[in-house]
Order: structure tokens, then C-alpha cells, then sequence
């Protein structure tokens, strides 16, 4: 309760600041739209001025507190100054719907409190670790050498902010936040995106009431945002640019639309302060958004002045004026700007792989349905009711799009931007740039709730049907928010019980110990280097924060050199060359290239995942035990054999990896163990062993089943060390073997083993019925290539090999397979009610055993019923 008491407290502030500021600049902006349209221009402002104090060299911590004191000693006097009215009967529904969105889609902070990190994907640690760097440094601070040596990893985000010129508005917000608070950025981020989304509610309803008192459009589309499931997710999903820069984007424009009603040049000065702070702290925050606002008020203006709705002289006074505060407060930020717009517009005309895909989910028809929320981006619900919800939305699309039409000539500017965004969209979809496509989607949820209230209101009934509409998307916001929780892996969820266990690690004693971090988890990896910032870390599965920049600054562009922190920005280029030569040694072992770190000295703790939470090293240990953290820190001397995945050429680690050589993908449901998890495998694994004893064994435990048409192991499939060793899978199916002996090969100071499949992966097809076989059948659902999914992979010695513990029957068939971790096995196939169990080394099982499931067909009508029932109340 004390996180979203929090958020609403922030949320709160920013209104009371904004709604100062409308106060002295324009005294007569009408009561309820004022009081909408006050959280975003309080954001604004609170973005400005961070960032004058941060590029002053002051780090936000140091005036974290300091800020929001005094400005809400000066709201308050502008406020008692000024003595806005304000109505509580008129905004008492709208606060009902902000605290409905923030119980809606955050009621797992009532669970985890401040701990809760909902997905945790690696935007949310990115940000993280750069606001722990704003927090503690000013914006230009030069990192040093023994930071980027692995003593403080947020230092690294210099080279993207700095010599990149990428946004940082949401990293900002993070940081204010958090020091604010008293929190690390981890616990900060979620009451922060939050208190964003809040603050694009209101916004989309201060846009709502543009041109006439639209009380009940502004109030309807307020709660269809509320419970729209896009809407949600880009807050569990931790989209924080887009979150804030929307909320900032329908402020600028409901600022920028507004019938000012004023020729007087002071007048218009004076408003032009609202829009220029308000398009400031928009390409601050989000600026891939502003061609969108740009095209949305030229439309705009366009439409007024061809039906005389204002003069020309009004438009261009308030865009002059409006360009010229924007310029004024970006200051040498323009340039970081118009770079970064330049980088985005690039990346959106870029094509796609479609047979590659990360996000097709609206180049389908059920992007449709996923539209609206009638059904969760990557889940199907059973037909009837997937036909039923594309037919629906699709119609729904039309009328909305008429309707859009019909209202943007009747000068809605929530109409005008949906347009916008439509035929952008469209243009998308026809070049198959399936990302921009889905966060597109999501752009146009305000838009689409203003334009949805406005159909809704032609009814009487129009309570009702937005009451409806809540509780048809009911099923699928209730599936973002439960994994949200990260109680199941897989999907969206990249770290499981993240939020549970919060994601604190009890450093060594001696601050000076050299720590390896053996996790092979991207987010894992980047929470361990927010909190052991100080000691020294390495991270030897990957590189994950190799520094690069675009910016050539021996040749920079013109605008570039007119950076007055040109000399600091220059010194990213040979602190990354210095930095890869001191502290990375690249190699090739087995046909692969890879990258290693260079200790300063030899590892004194091993900081790894719990062993349920990674796919490597998990033999010996109960795969249902409970475990209470997320990371495990052990003294090296009591480490042996550990194995550690290496990101090389041949076998890449699955995040922002070359998808045709991906060695492994994120853990999801183990659908043969409940309760367990297992990873997809790629053909080529290469694999360091940390301490190893002279002779290993390598267990792997894997399965085909699920491969319809290529369940069969191939007999070329080999494992390197010091010699090749057959694999030995024999079958088809699920095998557990112990290969070896194995001596590991030393190379250049680490010992390596290989594991190659010698198979190509291929793509999974899906079964597609109904009205999702309508177009582009050929897209795959599912980009990852696989050839099948491995439970385990790990190391023993030749003694603990010797004295393993056989079992002496198999009782029950597949359950003891997947329990007796010493059992050795290939072949354990489960298909049409037949097993087949080719058994190793001699080892006894008792076939008779085996038990075959129950046969019961159940009738198609009781079948149908049980998915209906089981989609709206997911178990």
C-alpha cells in the first residue's frame, strides 16, 4: 500500500505544480480542463529543471529533495496568489478513474510493495542503472577507467547519453524518484511509471474536452483508458518513454489546439510559454513522438483555417513563439534531439525479417483483437471465441475510423492524431516493420478511448457500454497484470520471482574482492551490477556492456562541434578503445569467436542465478526446493566444475543475438514437470568450466518431444573438450546422459567444453484456425529457432560420477524419468499412449511399471466449454 501511496503522491504534486503554473500564465483556461492538463506541465517542469541542474554538474541526488521543496513552496503561493477555481463534484469522477487505473493495473505493488519489478525486461534495468548515474554524477562527469573496469557499471550509459545523444527523460524521472524516496532505482521504477501513466489518463482527458463542454466525453474516455489492456501494458512492460512522452504528447497538443481567442502579441506570449514547456520536456522525454504532434497540429491548423475557424496571423504567432521557447529551453539539447529524431526515423524505415519476427502480433488478424484488448498479445483464446473477437474488432476499426473522419473535420484533435497514427500504421504494416507497428498500437490507446467515448455517447445506454467494454478486456488485462507478478517464466517474464524475493545481494566483506558473475540472465546480470556498484564485477557469459557510439568524433557532423561539452562527449572514442584492450581479450576456439573478461586478480566469489532460476548447473541441487533469493554469492574455494555459458559466433546468447545462431532462449513452463522450467535449444553451445577437476562429465538432460516430425537425436552430435566424445543420443525424444571422461581444453588461461547438435534449428509452425488464417499465414507466431529443450547442463567429477547413486525402477512413466537425475536414458518418447525407453550402461528399469494416461475422450461440446470457461479465468 505504501508504493502506491507513493505514486498517488507523486502524481499528486506534479498536479499541484502544474496547475500553478496555469494559474499565473493563463488565469482563464476553463476549471476542469486546467486542472487535467496541470500533472503533465507539473512533469514538464520538474524534467527542466532537472535537467539544468544535471548539465550544470550537479548530480540529482544533491537536490532531489530540494526541488520539490521549493517549488511547492512557490505553487502554493502562486495558488493562494491566484485562487484558481476548482470544482470537487466535477473532478471526483476523474480521480475515481485514476485510482481505479492505479489498483487496476498495479495491485501487485499490494504484494511486493516497493520490491515489486513486474516483467523486469532489460529497458527497466537500462534505466535503472542510468539513473543511478544521474543521481550520483552530473550529466557530462567522464567516467573512469577503474569504473569501467567493472567498479561501477552505470557508468557505461555515459557513452549512450553523452557521445549518443540519447533521450533521457525517463532516466531523469527514475532518478529524482528514487533519492527522493530514499529507494535504489529498482524499487523507484514502478511508482514512477505509474504516477506517468496517471498522469496520460488525465491528459487524454483534458484532449477530450477540447471545443465545447465534452465533461462526459473527457469522464468516458477516461475510464476506457483506464481499463483498456494496452494501456496497462505499457506500464507492466515497462515502456517508461512511452508512458511519460504519450502523457507529454497530448498535453503539447490539447495546449497547442486550444481556441486561445486572442490576437494581443502579449497574450499569445504568454501562452507560448505553456506550449513551449510542455514541447520541451516532449523531446526531452520522447522524441519519436513529436512528428506525430507535429503532423496532428499542422492537420489541425490546416482544417481551422480552410473553414475559418481562427486567422493565420493567431497560428503562426503561437507556433513562433512556441518554436522559439522550445529552442530557448533545449538550449545545446536541440542538437541531442534532432540526433536522436534522425536515429528513430532511420530505424523505422528499416526492413524487416519477417521470418525472424519479435512482434508480429499486428501484422495478424488478431492484432486486431489484440487491439482492443479482446485478447492478449501472444495467447490465443479457443475458438469460437478468437473468430469472434477479430470479426468485432474489425468492424469496431471501421466505425471507429469513420468516426475519426467525421470528427477531425469537426476539428477534434484526438480524432486528427488517430488519423495520423492510423495511416502511419497502415504504412507500417505494408513494409512489414512489425516493432513500430506494436508500439503504435499502444500510442493510440488515448487516442482510440476519446474517439471510442465519443461513439459510446450516441447511445443512451452509454454508461453501459463503456461498463461492457471493461468487462470484455476484463480476461485479458487480469493476464498482463498476473504476469506481472512473476510467478511463471517465459513470455514477457524474464526474471521469475524477481519481485518476490526482491533483488538485494549481501556483498563480501572485503570491498576489494573480485567477483565473476556466472549469470547468463541479461536482466539478471544488470540488477547484480545496480546492486554491487562499488565492488569489483565481472561478467563472463557475455560483454553485456561493451560500450560503442555512433558519433564519429574524429569527423563529427558540423551541428555536433557546437556542443560546448564537445571536449567531454570527444572522449568516449578512446575510453572505449582503452577499455576493450585493458579489460576484454577476444578469442576463437572450436570455429567461434568470443569474448572474455581480464581480472585484475584471480576470483575470490561466484555470483550466480539460484539454480532454479538458469539452465546450467542445477544437478545435485532438488529442482523443487524452495529458495529464497534470487542470487547466490559463494566463496570461490568452494566452487568446482561450474559451468558458465559463453556468448560466442556459433552460439549467441538469445537476447539481441543473431536469431539464426541463438545457443539458448529464456526459461519457460516445463509442460512434462510442473513446476519446473526448461530453456529451447539452438544447435551450438560453447561452455567455460570454472575450477575444474582434472576430469569431468557433462550432463545433459533434453528432450524432442514436443517436435512434431523431428523428434530424432542426431548421431553426429559431438561434444568438444580436449578430444571429441560422441554426444550418444540414441531415439527420439527426451534422453539424460553423462558424457565423458572429459578433459576440459585450456585456452588462454580459461577451460572449455563445446556442445554441438549437429542440426540446423528450425522454426516451430503453428496450427492456426479460423479467422487467423485470413493473412500472412506465413509469418511465424514464434521466432525462434529450435531443434529442442534442455532441462539441465552441468559438470561432476569423475569421482562423483563414480559414486552416483542408481536408481533401481521406474515406476511411473515419464514422472521417474524427469525425478532420477542419475538415471541415464535416451529415447524416452510419449506419443499415441506408446513409451519406448532405450536404457545406458546397463542400468535396470522395470518397464512393466510404466503407467499410460486415461483414454477419456471428452465430447467437443464440454471441451468448448471448459476453454470458455478456462480464457476468462485463467488457473
Amino acid at each position: 500500500m505504501v508504493a502506491l501511496a507513493f505514486t498517488l503522491g507523486l502524481f499528486l504534486f506534479w498536479t499541484l505544480v502544474g496547475r500553478a503554473l496555469l494559474a499565473v500564465v493563463s488565469p482563464r483556461f476553463g476549471v476542469l480542463r486546467a486542472w487535467l492538463l496541470a500533472p503533465g506541465l507539473g512533469l514538464a517542469v520538474i524534467l527542466i529543471s532537472l535537467m539544468v541542474g544535471n548539465q550544470a554538474g550537479w548530480p540529482i541526488g544533491q537536490f532531489a529533495r530540494a526541488l520539490p521543496a521549493a517549488l511547492a513552496v512557490i505553487a502554493l503561493a502562486l495558488l493562494a496568489w491566484r485562487r484558481p477555481r476548482w470544482s470537487l463534484r466535477a473532478l471526483f469522477p476523474f480521480f475515481g478513474a485514476a485510482l481505479f487505473s492505479l489498483l487496476w493495473t498495479g495491485w501487485p505493488a499490494l504484494q511486493f510493495g516497493f520490491n515489486w519489478i513486474s516483467y523486469g525486461n532489460d529497458d527497466m534495468a537500462n534505466y535503472c542503472l542510468a539513473a543511478e548515474r544521474f543521481a550520483d554524477h552530473g550529466f557530462y562527469a567522464v567516467p573512469t577507467m577503474a569504473e569501467l573496469s567493472g567498479r561501477d557499471y552505470s557508468s557505461y550509459f555515459f557513452f549512450m547519453h553523452v557521445a549518443d545523444m540519447v533521450r533521457f527523460g525517463g532516466e531523469y524521472i527514475v532518478a529524482w524518484t528514487a533519492r527522493l524516496g530514499g529507494l535504489k532505482a529498482t524499487q523507484a521504477f514502478m511508482p514512477a511509471i505509474q504516477a506517468l501513466a496517471l498522469t496520460q489518463l488525465f491528459a487524454a482527458a483534458g484532449l477530450a474536452l477540447q471545443f465545447g463542454r465534452h465533461r462526459r466525453r473527457a469522464l468516458a474516455a477516461a475510464w476506457l483508458l483506464a481499463v483498456s489492456p494496452l494501456f496497462m501494458l505499457g506500464t507492466l512492460y515497462q515502456l517508461l518513454a512511452q508512458v511519460g512522452g504519450i502523457a507529454l504528447q497530448l498535453v503539447t497538443l490539447a495546449l497547442m489546439t486550444r481556441a486561445w481567442g486572442t490576437t494581443r502579441r502579449t497574450d499569445l506570449m504568454r501562452f507560448g510559454v505553456l506550449t513551449a514547456v510542455a514541447g520541451t520536456a516532449l523531446c526531452l522525454f520522447y522524441p519519436e513522438t513529436t512528428p506525430f504532434t507535429v503532423v496532428a497540429y499542422v492537420a489541425f491548423q490546416g482544417i481551422s483555417l480552410w473553414r475559418r475557424r481562427t486567422t493565420s496571423a493567431i497560428v503562426l504567432a503561437l507556433t513562433a513563439y512556441t518554436l522559439l521557447g522550445v529552442v530557448l529551453l533545449l538550449r545545446h539539447n536541440l542538437i541531442s534531439y534532432v540526433s536522436m529524431l534522425v536515429k528513430q526515423l532511420s530505424s523505422a524505415l528499416h526492413q524487416t525479417n519477417l521470418a525472424f519476427s519479435l512482434f508480429p502480433y499486428f501484422l495478424l488478424p488478431t492484432g486486431f483483437s489484440n487491439l482492443f484488448g479482446w485478447m492478449p498479445i501472444a495467447k490465443d483464446f479457443p475458438e469460437p471465441i478468437l473468430s469472434l473477437s477479430i470479426i468485432a474488432a474489425m468492424v469496431l476499426s471501421v466505425v471507429v475510423g469513420w468516426r475519426a473522419v467525421r470528427e477531425a473535420w469537426r476539428l477534434h484533435p484526438a480524432a486528427i492524431l488517430l488519423l495520423v497514427q492510423a495511416a502511419v500504421a497502415i504504412q507500417f504494416y505494408r513494409s512489414g516493420s512489425d516493432f513500430n507497428l506494436y508500439k503504435l498500437a499502444m500510442w493510440m490507446q488515448p487516442a482510440l478511448a476519446i474517439v471510442l467515448a465519443g461513439l459510446a455517447l450516441r447511445f443512451r445506454c452509454a454508461a453501459l457500454l463503456v461498463v461492457l467494454f471493461g468487462l470484455t478486456t476484463a480476461p485479458t488485462a487480469l493476464h498482463y497484470a498476473r504476469a506481472a507478478q512473476g510467478f511463471v517464466s517465459g513470455g514477457m517474464t524474464e526474471l521469475r520471482y524477481a519481485s518476490r524475493f526482491g533483488l538485494a545481494i549481501a556483498p563480501p566483506a572485503d570491498p576489494d574482492a573480485q567477483i565473476t558473475a556466472t549469470i547468463e540472465n541479461v536482466v539478471a546480470a544488470k540488477f547484480a551490477a545496480a546492486g554491487l556498484r562499488g565492488r569489483q564485477l565481472a561478467f563472463a557469459s557475455r560483454d553485456y556492456f561493451r560500450p560503442s557510439t555512433f558519433t564519429d568524433f574524429r569527423e563529427p557532423p558540423l551541428p555536433v562541434r557546437f556542443q560546448p561539452h564537445f571536449d567531454d562527449m570527444a572522449q568516449a572514442r578512446p575510453l572505449m578503445l582503452e577499455r576493450n584492450e585493458r579489460w576484454v581479450t577476444d578469442s576463437t576456439l572450436w570455429r567461434t569467436v568470443f569474448s572474455q573478461p581480464v581480472l585484475t586478480r584471480p576470483t575470490d566469489y561466484y555470483l550466480g542465478l539460484a539454480d532454479q532460476l538458469s539452465l546450467f548447473n542445477k544437478f545435485g541441487h532438488d529442482p523443487l526446493a524452495p529458495f529464497h533469493s534470487v542470487f547466490e554469492l559463494q566463496a570461490a574455494a568452494t566452487v568446482h566444475n561450474r559451468l558458465i555459458f559463453v556468448h560466442s559466433g556459433r552460439g549467441n546468447h538469445y537476447y539481441l543475438g543473431d536469431r539464426a545462431f541463438i545457443s539458448f532462449f529464456q526459461q519457460e513452463p516445463d509442460q512434462f514437470a510442473p513446476g519446473r522450467d526448461f530453456n529451447g535449444l539452438g544447435r551450438f553451445m560453447l561452455l567455460r568450466v570454472e575450477r575444474p577437476t582434472e576430469q569431468i562429465y557433462l550432463r545433459i538432460a533434453a528432450t524432442r518431444t514436443q517436435l512434431n516430425g523431428r523428434t530424432a537425436w542426431q548421431s553426429a552430435a559431438v561434444v568438444h573438450a580436449t578430444e571429441d566424445h560422441p554426444l550418444g543420443a540414441v531415439g527420439n525424444g527426451a534422453f539424460n546422459l553423462f558424457v565423458g571422461p572429459l578433459r576440459p581444453l585450456v585456452h588462454e588461461g580459461g577451460s572449455y567444453v563445446a556442445i554441438d547438435f549437429a542440426e540446423t534449428a528450425k522454426v516451430i509452425f503453428d496450427r492456426r484456425t479460423g479467422l487467423k488464417l485470413l493473412y500472412n499465414r506465413d509469418i511465424p507466431l514464434d521466432y525462434r529457432r529450435l531443434l529442442g529443450w534442455s532441462r539441465d547442463v552441468s559438470a561432476i567429477s569423475a569421482e562423483e560420477y563414480q559414486q552416483l547413486q542408481r536408481p533401481q525402477r521406474v515406476a511411473h512413466f515419464p514422472e521417474d524419468l524427469s525425478e532420477a537425475s542419475t538415471l541415464e536414458f535416451s529415447g524416452a518418447f510419449f506419443k499415441h499412449d506408446v513409451p519406448t525407453l532405450i536404457l545406458r550402461r546397463q542400468i535396470y528399469a522395470d518397464s512393466g511399471g510404466l503407467v499410460r494416461p486415461n483414454e477419456r475422450k471428452t465430447s467437443k461440446i464440454f471441451e468448448w466449454a471448459a476453454n470458455f470457461y478456462s480464457c476468462f479465468f485463467f488457473r
